[in-house]
Order: C-alpha cells, then sequence, then structure tokens
C-alpha cells in the first residue's frame, strides 16, 4: 500500500498562508485534503474540521461515498494484541454520507470556507469533489497521546481523533481498506486566561521530638507557562525549630490520569535540582532563593504525556483541565505542578509543598487569524498518525485569489497538485511531484 501525505501552502493576493493536508487511498480512488489537522476548543464556539474529499467519477458509479469523525482510545499496547484480541475502543462521533448526496446540493448548510472552494474549483476535473465539515462538541476530551518508558513503535495510548473516508455498497458494512483513506486529527484545549494572582502555597511544620516549625513558602512567577518555558519560582524558607535545613530539592512534575481506569494514574519528573546553597539554614535562620527549572522530556520510568513519540523529539502535552460537569471516561487528564522539599538534619522526615501551574500550546495560545497571517518558511515535521504508520510530507506551494471570479471561467484544471498564478493573474497548474513512503 503506497500513501502519502502532502502540505501545499496556498495563499491569496494578501499573502495570507494557510496548510492543507493531503492524503490518497491505497487504490488511488479516493483523496482527502484536510485543512488543518489541530482544531483548539476555546470554549466560545465549537471546533470544526473542514476539508475537501476527491473521489474517481467512475468508481462512484457502483459505490456510495461516506465520512465519518471517529474517536479512537487506546488503553493497551498495540504489540501485545494477540488473537485478535485489540486494546482499542472506536466510537463514531459523526456520519456523513457524501455521495448519492440525501440532501439537495441548494440545502443551505454551513458555509464553506476559501480553501474549500479554491480546491473544489481546480480539483475538480480529478474526479467528483465534495466539501465537508465535521463540528465537534466543545466537550470532548483532547487529544493526549501516552508513552512508555521502554522502546515503543507501535500506536500511542491515550485518546485521539480520526477523519475516516471509504467507499461502499452500504454504510453498515466493513469498510475496504484499499478504498478508505484516514487522516488523524489532534483536538487541543485553550484554557482560560488567567486573571488572578500567581499561585503560592505555604507550609508550616512542628516535628514531634524537637520545639518549633518550620515555614516553607513556594510561590511562582504566573499561573499559565507556554511549552518548553522556564518555570520561575521562589523559595521562602524560615526556620523556627531547633533541626537545620541541609538541602533543597525542588522538581517539576507531570501527573497524568486516565479516567477510565482507578489505577490509571501516573506521575513522571520532567526537572528537579539538587542544591545546598545557602544551607544549611540553622535556627532562626531565614533563606529567599530563585529558582528555573525547565522542563524537557528526558529518562522517565512511568507512561509520560507526548506530543509525539520520544524518538522523533517530542514535546510534553500541554495541560488537560476537565470541570465536573464535562467529565469523560475517554479522557487523559494532564496537569503539572511544581514540588518543593527541605531535607533536615535528624529523625523525622523533611518539609514539602506542592504549586500546581498551567503548561500551553504555543500555537494553540493565539489566535487563529494571527496565526495564519505567520506563513510557515518549510513544511513541517513528518506527523504519525494513530494506526503508527509515518506519512511522508512534501512541501508544495498553491497560490489562488481570494475573490471568487479570480479565475478565468474557460480554464480547465490539470490533475495535478500545483496551482499557481500565470503573469496574468490567471491560474495555471504546475507538474509538481510528490515522494511515497514504502508499501505497507
Amino acid at each position: 500500500m503506497s500513501v502519502y501525505e502532502c502540505v501545499m501552502h496556498i495563499a491569496d493576493l494578501n499573502f495570507v498562508s494557510l496548510k492543507v493536508y493531503k492524503k490518497v487511498a491505497p487504490n488511488n480512488k479516493i483523496v482527502l485534503y484536510v485543512e488543518n489537522r489541530e482544531v483548539v476548543i476555546n470554549g466560545s464556539s465549537p471546533p470544526v474540521i473542514r476539508g475537501v474529499v476527491i473521489a474517481d467519477s467512475e468508481y462512484l458509479q457502483s459505490h456510495s461515498l461516506y465520512g465519518q469523525l471517529v474517536l479512537v482510545f487506546r488503553y493497551g499496547r498495540e504489540d501485545e494484541e494477540v488473537m485478535g484480541l485489540t486494546f482499542s475502543n472506536i466510537i463514531i462521533l459523526q456520519t456523513q454520507q457524501l455521495h448519492p448526496m440525501k440532501e439537495s446540493p441548494q440545502t443551505d448548510g454551513p458555509p464553506r470556507s476559501t480553501l474549500q472552494k479554491t480546491i473544489e474549483r481546480h480539483l475538480s476535473a480529478c474526479g467528483v469533489a465534495h466539501a465537508f465539515q465535521f463540528q465537534v462538541s466543545s466537550c470532548a476530551p483532547p487529544s493526549v497521546s501516552l508513552y512508555p518508558a521502554k522502546s515503543y513503535t507501535g500506536a500511542p495510548l491515550g485518546t485521539s481523533y480520526e477523519v475516516h473516508f471509504f467507499a461502499g455498497k452500504a454504510q453498515s458494512e466493513k469498510p475496504l481498506r484499499r478504498a478508505s483513506v484516514r487522516m488523524t486529527v489532534r483536538l487541543c484545549q485553550l484554557p482560560p486566561p488567567s486573571c488572578g494572582p500567581a499561585p503560592r502555597n505555604a507550609v508550616l511544620k512542628q516535628f514531634l521530638l524537637s520545639g518549633g516549625r518550620v515555614h516553607l513558602e513556594v510561590s511562582l512567577q504566573k499561573e499559565v507557562f507556554v511549552q518548553e518555558q522556564s518555570i520561575a519560582f521562589r523559595v521562602f524558607v524560615n526556620n523556627g525549630c531547633k533541626r537545620t535545613v541541609r538541602k533543597i530539592k525542588a522538581e517539576v512534575v507531570q501527573a497524568v490520569d486516565v479516567a477510565m481506569f482507578k489505577s490509571g494514574k501516573f506521575k513522571s519528573v520532567v526537572a528537579s535540582v539538587e542544591t545546598t546553597e545557602g544551607c544549611p539554614v540553622v535556627t532562626d535562620a531565614t533563606l529567599v532563593r530563585d529558582f528555573e527549572l525547565e522542563p524537557r522530556v528526558g529518562s522517565f520510568k512511568n507512561w509520560i504525556a507526548l506530543e509525539d513519540s520520544p524518538e522523533r523529539g517530542g514535546r510534553l502535552s500541554p495541560s488537560v483541565v476537565e470541570s465536573a460537569v464535562d467529565w469523560s471516561n475517554f479522557a487523559v487528564h494532564v496537569s503539572y505542578y511544581v514540588k518543593v522539599k527541605l531535607l533536615l538534619s535528624g529523625v523525622g522526615g523533611g518539609v514539602s509543598v506542592r504549586v500546581p501551574f498551567i503548561s500551553v500550546r504555543e500555537t494553540a495560545a493565539e489566535p487563529e487569524t494571527e496565526a495564519a497571517e505567520k506563513a510557515p518558511d518549510k513544511a513541517p515535521a513528518p506527523a504519525a498518525d494513530s494506526n503508527g504508520d509515518t506519512q511522508e510530507i512534501v512541501a508544495a506551494d498553491v497560490h489562488a485569489t481570494k475573490a471568487e471570479g479570480a479565475a478565468d471561467a474557460g480554464h480547465e484544471p490539470a490533475q495535478n497538485n500545483n496551482v499557481q498564478l500565470d503573469e496574468n493573474g490567471k491560474v495555471f497548474v504546475r507538474q509538481e511531484s510528490c515522494a511515497r513512503s514504502s508499501d505497507v
């Protein structure tokens, strides 16, 4: 099976750059174009997945074309599946019949985007083009990928989403792999802006065998941090007991909670430091120190939430927090906190305190209009679908006019993937080769 994925930069006359992701079915009868593989839940409006699917006209004479939005929840390793046993649940969220259409084309529906209209207008000669839109519920759990500490090449555990298009005689029949195309879509959560003060926490501990108390207070610089940003915080220690503070240990911890299982709780230290600077802190002494810890993917012992596999340089997953009202059994909650521990002399343990914070994606924190104005200089890194197949990404330039009537009415689009403007401002198509991945 030869599958490949193509990224094309589409720019209008105002030089606003967008991207479209392309994937072809193994039998080359269905071609899928998706505007964005990352949609953001911002709480104000439900996210929408838009795209265009092009199918061979002769093939559709004996087959119907269906589209689905699927939630995939994997709770076990793929390499441990034997004798037809699968460790995943597949939930079909939405289904659409694109050909033949049940409703009249004149029926009022969601407005098509400029990108959808451009693809339909210039690539309709390749086959029957249908624009589609999947509206995702704002209560849907975000996408989270879990990876084990040992080397693992299968599909990641956690929650993921796929858009699936297939051709068949009926919707209820099992889709053939050669006549279907899937593409993974990431659903990101955008937490509300922080309006409160910077988080802080303090503890007073009194020991049984020594008089007095130890006061430990930790205050963060702010509540929301961007991925791979240094976590700045201040530690205040006031030793009012007879014991001596010998060492300070600070950690940034990622906590993962799989809602479906009671035992699905994992903790991984993503940054840590031990210091004796300013120590020992004797009786009636005070110490104030500033720390900066930069969370990174290093060696870990438990399952960890990443955006991509460690072999591909995946970054840490952003925070995923759901309220009790929107609780979902398919959600994987990810949280972060700073833990500071004082190691004291004598017997009786130390003193520790935790301060939570929120980690967000840099791209998800930007509005869509601002992100669209940033034209990428190069194609993104290759992405891996939930089935473990790594798709090769090829960059191509596609220029289209923003106005509807910019294209010449008598122009016939060619059957390729690269559309540009000539010297007269008309649209023409230039041949562009696409690299394919090895057969599966």
